[in-house]
């Protein structure tokens, strides 16, 4: 769904929960780096103090901003 939401109106950032439904917010960053059109946007990804350890799969996955919340 965010997929098609994003290839229908352009964006200058995108800044993605971790936890979402469906989807998580690495599936998404991974699936966006395939799309032609929306692999330059630039992602944010937002993680969980609880979740520290995402961070070096996202990192590993290619995500360069991350932000960790408490």
């Amino acid at each position: 769904m965010a997929l098609i939401a994003l290839d229908k109106r352009p964006v200058d950032l995108i800044i993605c929960d971790w936890v979402m439904p469906n989807k998580d917010g690495l599936e998404l960053f991974v699936d966006l780096q395939n799309q032609e059109s929306l692999n330059s946007v630039p992602f944010i990804l937002v993680i969980s103090m609880a979740e520290l350890d995402k961070v070096k799969v996202a990192i590993k996955a290619g995500v360069e901003h991350y932000f960790v919340t408490i």
